[in-house]
């Protein structure tokens, strides 16, 4: 076989099953020949188990979530208006044009808010229907280029009220939702990949559905017209970052797989 049986792999993200379900037999054949192999993979979340239930039997699938060192914010009032972050690639899998559509919403409603938008374009398309989208209406929106480096995306967090991060394709488990969980913000996204697992619905975000533009403003309104519940929110983000998503955490896993492995030879 092309891995020996002393290999691990890990999946980063949740396409490969989009991906297997999409190929021939032949390629199929191929892949589980090449992944039958290795002595396990690991997974970012349980939700995540499937992605290789008809490829390696349950024993060799692990589980090792992200983690990372997110210092707690100082910031703790609600601004006025309240502040927007988008932080991701900007393209239509990642939902970025269902965020300028909400705020179009939003504006409509005559609610008040201010979205900072960071990242790289994608798709030139979409650019230019989102730019069209903000100048046409007036949209209290600015469009950042990317962030280079962690600190500066930790002061865009830092400085804002609510994240935003409605993906419509399969994601893993995102950095950027658990850098906003750290910082402890408020997450309004969707229930694609293991995210589910870091925004719990009602508790410290809300989960709307993929492409519902109507949804997320409803979302965003709603905080809007609660800053209690904003910072409520943000509160119990943070508890569920020191819970399992720090930077130990996730050593801490990878060390007891590795510990499971080695001794299981």
């Amino acid at each position: 076989r092309l891995f020996s049986d002393n290999v691990l792999i890990i999946l980063r993200g949740s396409e490969i099953r989009q991906w297997y379900d999409r190929v021939n037999i032949f390629q199929r054949s191929i892949f589980r020949y090449i992944v039958g192999g290795v002595r396990g993979a690991l997974v970012l979340s349980a939700r995540l188990r499937f992605l290789f239930e008809s490829v390696l039997p349950d024993e060799k699938i692990f589980v090792v979530t992200n983690g990372l060192d997110v210092p707690r914010r100082e910031k703790c009032e609600v601004s006025n208006p309240a502040r927007l972050a988008y932080i991701s690639n900007l393209q239509r899998s990642k939902g970025i044009l269902d965020v300028i559509l909400a705020a179009k919403i939003l504006g409509n409603r005559n609610v008040a808010y201010h979205l900072e938008v960071y990242g790289s374009w994608y798709d030139m398309k979409t650019r230019a229907e989102c730019e069209g989208i903000i100048i046409d209406n007036e949209l209290p929106v600015v469009l950042n280029g990317p962030i280079s480096n962690h600190q500066e995306k930790m002061a865009a967090l830092a400085k804002s009220d609510i994240y935003v991060f409605v993906p419509r394709a399969p994601e893993g488990l995102p950095w950027a939702v658990i850098e906003a969980l750290g910082t402890g913000l408020p997450i309004i996204s969707t229930n694609q990949g293991a995210i589910a697992d870091m925004v719990r619905d009602g508790i410290n975000g809300f989960i709307v559905n993929s492409g519902a533009p109507e949804a997320i403003a409803d979302r965003i309104q709603y905080l809007m017209e609660r800053p209690y519940d904003i910072i409520r929110m943000g509160e119990r983000s943070r508890e569920i970052y020191e819970a399992g998503y720090t930077m130990k955490a996730m050593e801490d896993s990878f060390i007891s797989v590795f510990n499971e492995v080695l001794l299981n030879r």
